[in-house]
């Protein structure tokens, strides 16, 4: 006879129950954080034309102010899933889908150091832009930007690790961006550690 306890523990101590809280702070250190540096990556997700960042184009800036960090994940530009589902008859896109993966003990139980990638996909008729600019390598060099040596709470501090091109097929591909989130002990004597900016 199996017994089962009818009392739930409410005192589990793992950083796998803060995940979602930490994408939250990953895409808010994206999006929100650096306001010019997120409308950037938004124009790279969003407007699919060679001419995306160019700041004077006012049906653009029109068309950037009503995508909201809810929008871009509702409409799949940013994903937190490693799964890219290529739709028919669907817009255009460019993609970021964020992971954590790999992840090993620290010196602190509560905390678990992890690799985060950050995979960039377009499609290739889409993906060159003006001044031979490659749209998956632009998207790269702003999130390198922001999350490189990015001190971020209950994450820690975000190492390059390194960076590869990733084929999906002869349509589609990207570039994925590595690092590794390291948990340091001055966190754990001060949790108040501010994140750098």
């Amino acid at each position: 006879m199996i017994r089962r306890s009818t009392d739930i523990a409410k005192n589990y101590k793992s950083s796998f129950f803060s995940y979602e809280k930490n994408m939250e702070l990953i895409i808010k250190k994206l999006f929100v954080d650096n306001p010019s540096y997120g409308n950037e990556l938004k124009r790279l997700l969003v407007i699919n034309k060679p001419d995306c960042l160019s700041s004077n184009n006012a049906k653009y800036n029109e068309l950037i102010r009503g995508y909201s960090i809810k929008r871009l994940r509702e409409e799949g530009y940013i994903r937190t899933v490693p799964r890219l589902d290529l739709k028919e008859h669907e817009d255009i896109k460019s993609y970021i889908i964020i992971n954590m993966d790999d992840f090993t003990p620290t010196s602190n139980n509560e905390y678990r150091d992890c690799t985060i990638t950050f995979f960039i996909f377009s499609e290739y008729s889409y993906a060159e832009m003006d001044n031979y600019e490659y749209r998956p390598a632009k998207i790269a060099g702003y999130i390198d930007g922001v999350m490189n040596k990015a001190k971020l709470t209950n994450i820690g501090e975000l190492k390059f690790l390194g960076a590869q091109q990733v084929p999906l097929n002869e349509y589609w591909g990207g570039i994925a961006l590595m690092y590794l989130a390291t948990h340091s002990e001055a966190e754990d004597k001060n949790p108040d550690i501010p994140e750098a900016s």
